[in-house]
């Protein structure tokens, strides 16, 4: 265990002293992959073997079948490249979700060393977990991007990826929020939104009877002080956000440095993001399954912030940088906390507990 924290304690020097190193961020990435791939036990590890023996079987003549289209027709394509287990499975797929975290993190985060420090201590012990969420999420974030992009095709295909990686876990169907606070005409911004709580209300009987949605009411209810607590983090995630654009303003899209000019652009796509975090806070009174989105959300928000500090006074970056820990330590702390005996059911870390 020493060794474990000593690893830690090197790496956390060197993200504070190498913040832009995609090397450093590929270094620590492995380490999670790591994580995932060697994991042999959590408390969701025998239901995801099972679903893919069900997958598995059905190539074989076998009439079994999971509920989610999305997570059946992943492991579907990688029984036909000849993977016979889910140790395997999760190996292979565990590689590439993680490297799409890495390929939007060397893309769009200037700190992308300490973004990926942050993930692999405050995120990753809880992904490893609720391993369907994490597969579906790498699909959606490298393409949020594309919300800050000019027409409809960028966005299109946004909602098309979130629309398949919500069949591999319906949890994704809430970043479908995010293309609607990137509508810049208010009426139709709300009318739409409006429109999506009729659909939704409408439907209601289809989603709780339906056998790919009923999955909901496993999960525990919110406790009336967690629900409380959540919220008003929530609440003050969002002014800090706004806090945060407003005393910064005068770096702007004018600003002469190109690399600045964009950084502060892309900036508003963080305080979208803390703005549809507000959305959940009436579902964080019904249960669990909102704090899996605001997870992710505080994630693509706190990439967000380190741009920011990448272009401010060594001051303020500090200030920003420390935001960004404090951020990432609560949803350890408040979420992922409870996952950590899983994580160590580990091939590996067995050699060092």
């Amino acid at each position: 265990m020493l060794i474990i924290y000593f690893i830690l304690i090197v790496l956390f020097i060197l993200v504070l002293r190498y913040k832009k190193n995609n090397y450093l961020a590929f270094v620590v990435f492995s380490i999670a992959w790591v994580l995932f791939a060697y994991n042999y036990d959590n408390a969701d590890y025998e239901n995801y073997v099972a679903r893919f023996d069900a997958v598995f079987s059905s190539l074989g003549g076998g009439t079994q079948t999971i509920a989610e289209p999305g997570l059946a027709l992943v492991m579907r394509w990688f029984c036909f490249l000849g993977v016979e287990n889910y140790e395997q499975f999760k190996f292979w797929i565990a590689m590439i979700s993680l490297g799409l975290f890495l390929f939007y993190g060397i893309k769009h985060v200037k700190y992308v060393a300490t973004w990926a420090f942050i993930y692999l201590v405050c995120y990753s012990t809880l992904d490893v977990t609720q391993f369907r969420s994490f597969i579906a999420f790498s699909f959606v974030l490298p393409c949020i991007p594309l919300l800050q992009q000019k027409g409809l095709i960028p966005k299109a295909v946004y909602v098309m990826v979130t629309l398949f990686a919500s069949s591999i876990h319906f949890s994704m169907l809430f970043f479908l929020v995010l293309p609607l606070l990137f509508i810049k005409n208010t009426t139709v911004k709300l009318s739409l939104i409006l429109l999506a709580i009729v659909i939704v209300y409408t439907l209601r009987g289809f989603i709780i009877n339906s056998s790919y949605f009923a999955k909901v009411e496993n999960y525990s209810r919110s406790s009336v002080l967690g629900a409380i607590v959540t919220s008003s983090i929530i609440v003050g995630n969002y002014f800090m956000m706004v806090f945060i654009r407003w005393k910064y303003k005068k770096i702007n899209i004018n600003h002469p440095n190109k690399t600045v000019a964009v950084i502060a652009s892309d900036f508003e796509i963080g305080r979208k993001v803390a703005l549809a975090m507000l959305l959940f806070i009436p579902f964080v009174f019904i249960n669990s399954m909102p704090l899996r989105i605001l997870r992710f959300m505080s994630l693509v928000e706190i990439g967000y912030l380190l741009n920011y500090a990448a272009i401010l006074p060594k001051r303020d970056s500090r200030i920003i940088l420390a935001l960004c820990f404090l951020i990432g330590l609560f949803m350890f702390i408040w979420v992922a906390s409870p996952a950590l005996e899983g994580l160590t059911q580990n091939y590996i870390l067995d050699f060092f507990l």
